[in-house]
């Protein structure tokens, strides 16, 4: 009699954690993309020019308003609130939220006030207070980042910063551009419908980069 061969067991490895929060971020991006249009510019192009202009005004509205879009742009599912104690805007992809104090409209030689500094460290309990509004997940990991161009803090400052990543300005502003010019390339890339090839460009590209949710938040923890 001839033996039926065995089939072949085929050991399937789990997708790792950050793959999945990253292939969230690009097919959110991909959505974005996709409504705003890929066939005509103007849609976009106002976008982009609204994260532009708004990351390198005074207006510390304009500029709340631009990282709000960038996030967006970077495939998180991104928010603000102006309400009392709100943070400004956060940007969260599954279990990572990055929330921001931004201090945008100080002055390089300003020195950091103790306030500001208790501000962004209370922004963690706000998200976890409004976890349902902000659509956190259950078991979130927060991290507070202070943008700001100042060099110096108050003494009373620093017990307040210990668990809070500080990005200066400049260089923020210079990394937002970076990542408009890389998403405008990728747009040039994308049909008129979801494309998996293009997604996997595209994951390629954020992580060669670092602009996924784990890498971004390893980065500022440095």
């Amino acid at each position: 009699t001839v033996q039926k061969p065995a089939e072949a067991k085929v050991e399937t490895k789990p997708v790792e954690k950050d793959q999945v929060v990253l292939e969230g971020q690009i097919e959110r991006l991909e959505t974005l993309l996709l409504r705003l249009g890929v066939q005509h510019d103007l849609k976009y192009g106002r976008r982009e020019q609204l994260i532009l202009e708004g990351i390198a005004s005074e207006d510390y509205k304009e500029f709340e308003e631009a990282q709000k879009l960038l996030g967006e742009m970077l495939g998180f599912q991104a928010g603000n609130e102006e309400s009392d104690a709100s943070p400004d805007p956060w940007w969260i992809a599954d279990d990572f939220c990055i929330v921001f104090e931004d201090h945008s409209d100080a002055k390089e030689t300003s020195t950091l006030g103790a306030n500001k500094a208790r501000q962004a460290a209370s922004h963690v309990k706000w998200m976890e207070a409004n976890a349902e509004q902000t659509q956190l997940s259950a078991s979130p990991y927060i991290l507070p980042v202070l943008v700001t161009p100042v060099k110096t803090a108050e003494t009373g400052a620093f017990p307040q910063l210990k668990d809070v990543a500080l990005w200066p300005l400049a260089e923020y502003q210079a990394w937002a551009k970076n990542v408009v010019a890389v998403i405008r390339e990728l747009r040039r890339g994308l049909g008129g419908e979801p494309d998996l090839a293009w997604r996997a460009q595209a994951q390629s590209k954020f992580s060669q980069l670092g602009y996924d949710a784990p890498t971004l938040v390893s980065q500022r923890l440095v």
